[in-house]
């Protein structure tokens, strides 16, 4: 209000003297006319320019009002928390249950931590107990596996042992039985002939008596591998003892094929066996023959005819063969 009148007072103040210039100047118009006109634009220049002033300072001064009166009323306001004032508002009952709400949560957490720690130390040993029986269950599996191993072997051992000879590895005397068994009945099926020749190394007691056991040990072992190599695998070969071996050869049906297995064994022994690097040994053999069915159906015939027919032709100075069908009569006389 005091700005709109500051206006009106600067803009009658110089209109005034406009209005005094104008009639100063009546009585000359044509002369004057143009400093007229400029002296009513400079007025109202003047006067625009005070009025601007004005109403500028006018705003400058309402502004700063305002911002003090927000200031104050910022200073009216209660600074205290805005909770402050909610929990003074509240009454003692108010202020009691809600505490007892809070301490009930806070108890609740404290019970389900409780609870989720004991789960945790349950599950954490649980887990130390499954890896110790896994661990324990993994050495008792190991441990089996272990001593069936050793069972197994112990058996094959055990089976090696009854059935086989230790130092040549071919089939002992007992395990022969077994197996010539299937091959008379499979030689009656198919009408075949099959022959026994029990064999003995010539000249052995000597060469016990100049050697010692190790080396005789390795030309048993000499022996035994020659035979092998002389043999069809059809053929069955066994250690007797000592020096002496049984052979069952199959799928004959002539005595010639005979006389070629045994030409095949007298070539393969005659390699001989190396002492030393100047000494050899020679071998030869002394070999008893019988044939199933001619001389007997029986094995423990063909055997005993077969042994008898082999010491028939180690008397008969060894180095040779003998079949027991050209020595019966004999044999029938000394019985």
């Amino acid at each position: 209000m005091q700005t709109t009148k500051k206006i009106l007072l600067a803009n009658s103040l110089i209109w005034s003297m406009v209005i005094i210039l104008t009639i100063l100047f009546a009585a000359d118009i044509p002369i004057f006319i143009g400093y007229y006109t400029a002296i009513i634009i400079v007025a109202a220049i003047i006067s625009l320019v005070i009025s601007w002033s004005i109403l500028q300072r006018a705003q400058n001064s309402s502004a700063l009002t305002s911002i003090v009166n927000q200031i104050n009323q910022i200073n009216q306001i209660n600074p205290e928390p805005i909770i402050n004032k909610r929990i003074n508002t509240l009454n003692t009952d108010e202020l009691k249950k809600l505490t007892h709400t809070i301490d009930t949560v806070l108890n609740n957490i404290f019970v389900i931590q409780e609870q989720l720690k004991q789960h945790l130390n349950q599950n954490t040993e649980q887990l130390r107990n499954l890896v110790t029986f896994n661990k324990n269950l993994v050495a008792d599996i190991e441990k089996n596996l272990s001593e069936k191993t050793n069972l197994e072997k112990a058996d094959k051992n055990l089976l090696y042992t009854a059935y086989y000879d230790k130092l040549t590895g071919l089939p002992n005397y007992l395990y022969f039985h077994e197996l010539i068994d299937k091959t008379l009945t499979k030689a009656n099926r198919h009408k075949d002939l099959v022959a026994i020749f029990f064999l003995d190394i010539d000249n052995f007691k000597n060469i016990t008596g100049n050697f010692d056991q190790k080396l005789i040990d390795l030309y048993l072992t000499h022996i035994a591998t020659q035979l092998k190599l002389a043999l069809r695998k059809t053929d069955l070969l066994a250690r007797v003892s000592g020096d002496q071996f049984i052979i069952a050869v199959e799928e004959l049906n002539s005595k010639e094929k005979i006389k070629i297995i045994l030409d095949r064994i007298a070539e393969f022994l005659k390699v001989p066996f190396k002492v030393t690097k100047d000494q050899k040994l020679l071998t030869t053999s002394s070999i008893g023959i019988s044939v199933y069915p001619n001389d007997s159906s029986s094995l423990e015939q063909l055997e005993a005819y077969a042994s008898f027919a082999m010491y028939f032709a180690k008397k008969q100075g060894g180095n040779k063969y003998c079949y027991y069908e050209d020595i019966k009569n004999v044999v029938s006389m000394i019985a």
